[in-house]
């Protein structure tokens, strides 16, 4: 009994101490997971600074995460329009940059590998372009692709190993074996490059480059494409943002789409957000996890950074014998440029003596910058820095009193540029009149100058703004009248169902009403081929009542291949309609595109497609169908079925009789066939190599066509897509092996009206 008792009371203690041992650890855990939380969540894990130079630190911006709700921090509106924030910098994040990327004029930088390239298609308004993979953890406003489409106008360097070979060098091929090649010209292809040297040419894969510098490269220019990209607010902000991987995407930020993100890593709590944003050299819209978004900066279109500007060089000197090289948007050892409160990835770091001279864009009005040593020197250093105009020796802008550490960070004043084509940024030594106990020499002189900006005429950027054809490629080669014109103005526009940006023609933007007297006309003058024989418009509208858009041809109305026109009835509605200039073929003609609006309130047109294209699918290099050597109209077919009707042919004529048209397009040799299961059977002769035709609905057809099907000896030998009522005819051409015997042409199920033109062999 004892010993009984004994084991009870030997199991309660230990049942105590194991009770005991789990609270108590799990109470340790829980406080270890919050002491976490409250180092991942601290008091100053965000820090921003306004305009005004005010800095707020805080552990949360709160409301970023709705499209319409207005982001603060502690209470303060980040886009206050009278004190807007410079600067938001998550102190959670270190940026370091790795892997392959691709480095553009105005500064951004995509990481992600180049995987091939498209030609243009101006009729739907893509330029030509190149396709990258994105690197985790960016991905398309399509979380199930991995792919985007960038232009390729701007891009300064292809980065396609792991770390970059040294500075950008125009005209630079870097081979994957490590040697570099000088090139005068460059054409991106699917499979790589090919490129023009100085005495021969040459082409390379993808995966034979380890890095490619196209020969020329603009930075203004593509810095002031960022400051015209039109912007559907009006409010003229650009962002820029740089993420922890060395991401860095300029963008408007009226266009920038916040949504929810997939759980990324497991366990993580609450949800989470990315920024969706489309800088002016992506036609596509790229997602960016908020929380790996270390620095913000934000600007307006008039202001330009000046450490994106070109500059060269004019002078360094130093006491201690190691020369500092002067670093753009980083410090002199590469990280971010920190001087007392302020932190960014937008500016330059330099050393005493160094003097840097960086060329100004057109029409420039002011600098403004915050200059102050780097952090790293704690309160030590002692330099005096200087702005100087057009040269070294030039008029003198700006100059400060000694700088140290322990002098925080000095704002300065607006700084008039009057006719200045140059700036040099000086950092001198601070020798004469050094103040007591400051560093001597040029140790720990090291300077930053912080969120340097040039302000530009803004009455010069308007006037700058995008080109129409540029804005909507699909008018390029379309004539408007000066009328037309006036009432178009470029203005984006949100596509959900796309997910991206384009923009829309606001029609009487400016006036405030349609001006329905007058219709809108896009025209060209050409002669009329197989190869531009078959108009393709798809318009939608956005905002406002719609609009009927027809087709005149030498200032007569045009019927589609419907019969019937366009109608953007309802808001965001799209329509579509196919136009055949199949019978004025050989002639030249004014073919105009007319618009007219359906109600008096300013509206939106959005063309998504206007192309004058082949009429005939698969041409070959002639431009014309093919004429068979043996036509079938010379032949006897061996054997004729047709499920509905004579089993009869009818040379040069439709089933019912009438002239024989494809999509509008005339044969005289050739014939169509009735609806229902068809087969037309012919003897083959061995000299016979291929079987060609132009098949595609009739005149008399409404519905699709197809699939047309080649037998050989009865077994299938070759199937055809069915060809859609809004598909123009196709040029088929079908091998045939030696050895066969007989030939069917087969339609099997319901048809409409099919036809062939030109149906024959070629013996050769």
């Amino acid at each position: 009994m004892y010993r009984t008792s004994k084991q009870h009371c030997g199991r309660w203690l230990y049942g105590f101490v194991a009770i005991y041992l789990y609270f108590g650890v799990g109470m340790l855990w829980g406080n270890e997971e919050k002491r976490r939380d409250r180092v991942k969540y601290r008091s100053d894990q965000f820090v921003v600074l306004f305009q005004d130079g005010t800095v707020v630190k805080s552990g949360e911006i709160r409301d970023w995460y709705e499209d319409r709700r207005h982001p603060n921090i502690s209470g303060r509106r980040l886009f206050d329009k009278r004190n807007p924030a410079r600067l938001v910098r998550n102190r959670d994040v270190e940026v370091k940059a790795v892997g392959p990327r691709v480095e553009f004029a105005n500064g951004d930088v995509l990481p992600g590998t180049v995987v091939r390239a498209m030609a243009a298609d101006a009729s739907r308004g893509a330029p030509s372009r190149l396709v990258v993979t994105l690197r985790a953890p960016l991905i398309p406003w399509n979380s199930k692709e991995t792919e985007i489409s960038i232009r390729h106008r701007h891009i300064a360097r292809v980065v396609l190993s792991e770390r970059p070979q040294g500075p950008i060098s125009p005209g630079t091929v870097v081979l994957a074996d490590g040697r570099r090649v000088k090139i005068k010209a460059l054409r991106w292809t699917i499979t790589g490059i090919a490129a023009l040297t100085a005495d021969s040419s040459f082409r390379a894969s993808w995966v034979d480059l380890a890095e490619v510098h196209p020969p020329k490269r603009d930075c203004i220019e593509a810095l002031m494409d960022d400051a015209i990209s039109t912007d559907p607010s009006g409010e003229g902000l650009l962002g820029r943002i740089v993420t922890r991987d060395g991401g860095v995407l300029t963008y408007r930020r009226s266009m920038m789409r916040i949504t929810k993100a997939l759980q990324r890593e497991r366990g993580r709590k609450g949800p989470q957000y990315d920024h969706a944003v489309q800088p002016a050299w992506s036609l596509s819209m790229i997602r960016v996890p908020y929380d790996e978004i270390g620095f913000r900066t934000y600007r307006r279109s008039d202001e330009i950074p000046l450490s994106l500007l070109p500059a060269r060089t004019i002078s360094q000197r130093s006491f201690t014998g190691h020369q500092w090289e002067w670093k753009r948007n980083a410090n002199l050892h590469g990280a971010a440029l920190h001087s007392g409160t302020i932190q960014t990835r937008l500016g330059i770091g330099m050393h005493s003596y160094s003097a840097v001279e960086f060329q100004l864009p057109p029409d420039a009005r002011e600098l403004t910058s915050w200059v102050g040593m780097d952090r790293a020197v704690g309160e030590g250093g002692c330099v005096k820095a200087s702005i100087l105009a057009d040269g070294i020796s030039g008029k003198v802008l700006f100059r400060s009193k000694h700088l140290r550490g322990s002098d925080g960070v000095v704002r300065l004043s607006p700084i008039t540029l009057g006719t200045a084509k140059t700036v040099v940024m000086v950092v001198d030594f601070g020798h004469e009149g050094r103040p007591s106990g400051a560093d001597p020499l040029d140790i720990r002189d090291e300077l930053n100058w912080l969120l340097p900006m040039v302000r530009v005429d803004s009455s010069k950027v308007k006037a700058r703004r995008v080109s129409l054809a540029q804005s909507v490629p699909q008018l390029s080669g379309w004539t408007l009248d000066d009328a037309t014109k006036k009432r178009l103005t470029p203005q984006p526009y949100w596509d959900l169902r796309l997910g991206r940006w384009y923009d829309a023609l606001m029609v009487d933007r400016k006036r405030g009403s349609i001006d329905r007297g007058t219709d809108l006309r896009f025209s060209r003058t050409v002669v009329v081929t197989h190869s531009n024989a078959w108009l393709d418009i798809v318009a939608g509208h956005v905002i406002g009542d719609g609009f009927e858009v027809y087709v005149e041809v030498d200032g007569k109305r045009f019927g589609s291949i419907m019969n019937g026109h366009i109608k953007t009835e309802r808001h965001r509605s799209v329509d579509q309609r196919k136009w055949s200039l199949g019978s004025l073929i050989g002639k030249r003609v004014k073919v105009s595109v007319v618009v007219k609006a359906m109600g008096n309130r300013v509206s939106g047109l959005v063309l998504h497609k206007l192309s004058m294209g082949p009429i005939v699918t698969n041409l070959s290099s002639s431009g014309k169908p093919i004429k068979p050597d043996v036509p079938l109209s010379s032949l006897e077919p061996l054997k004729v079925t047709f499920s509905a009707g004579k089993d009869e042919i009818r040379q040069g004529k439709l089933y019912s009789g009438r002239d024989l048209t494809i999509r509008g397009l005339a044969f005289k040799d050739g014939f169509g066939i009735p609806d229902g299961d068809s087969e037309i059977t012919y003897l083959l002769n061995k000299k016979y190599k291929a079987f060609v035709a132009v098949i595609g609905l009739s005149t008399e057809g409404w519905r699709g066509v197809g699939p047309y099907q080649i037998l050989l000896d009865g077994e299938e030998h070759v199937t055809t897509e069915v060809l859609g009522r809004l598909d123009p005819a196709k040029q088929w051409r079908v091998e045939i092996p030696a050895g066969h015997k007989v030939l069917t042409i087969r339609l099997k199920g319901q048809h409409s009206h099919p036809a062939f033109g030109n149906p024959g062999f070629m013996v050769r």
